[in-house]
């Protein structure tokens, strides 16, 4: 199967723009990839969401490339109805949430994180009540520490729910 673009967003304040595809992947997994471009400067970089996560209701990660803000990227289970960043300087921001996508039965969620500040934990929503994880490395989210995409800085922690 190929890739489809599952959410896609701008800022127009600094004409940074994103696109988040998604894809089947060996041993039924789904990668989810994030590419974005400001003022030429491009980056592209990603994980895959294993079988070994499926209870996970959300996943999240982040990445970062020289030149672009750090991106927070992930996927979760339908009955998430939102997801929120926990920022170091007190602020909650909202991460936009795409609806269900169709092969996957996934959502899907990104966005940029404000330069100066860094992702501490994120929240979601489902009807059972919130749920708060800390970012998790790579190998906390189903993807080989050796694994981990070029640019992509992983963080301290495996906290995920």
């Amino acid at each position: 199967m190929n890739d489809v673009e599952v959410l896609a967003g701008e800022r127009p304040e600094d004409g940074l723009t994103w696109r988040v595809t998604a894809g089947r992947r060996p041993r039924n997994s789904v990668g989810v990839m994030v590419s974005y471009n400001r003022g030429g400067i491009r980056a592209s970089t990603g994980f895959r969401r294993g079988p070994d996560r499926a209870d996970r209701n959300a996943i999240m990660t982040l990445g970062q490339s020289e030149g672009l803000p750090a991106f927070v990227v992930g996927c979760a289970l339908p009955d998430v109805t939102s997801i929120t960043a926990e920022l170091d300087d007190g602020v909650d921001q909202p991460v936009p949430l795409s609806p269900v996508i169709e092969p996957f039965g996934l959502r899907f969620a990104a966005a940029p994180v404000p330069e100066g500040t860094a992702l501490v934990a994120y929240r979601y929503e489902t009807a059972s009540g919130a749920h708060r994880s800390s970012l998790g490395s790579f190998d906390g989210l189903g993807t080989d520490r050796d694994q981990a995409p070029a640019g992509w800085k992983p963080l301290a922690g495996n906290g995920n729910d």
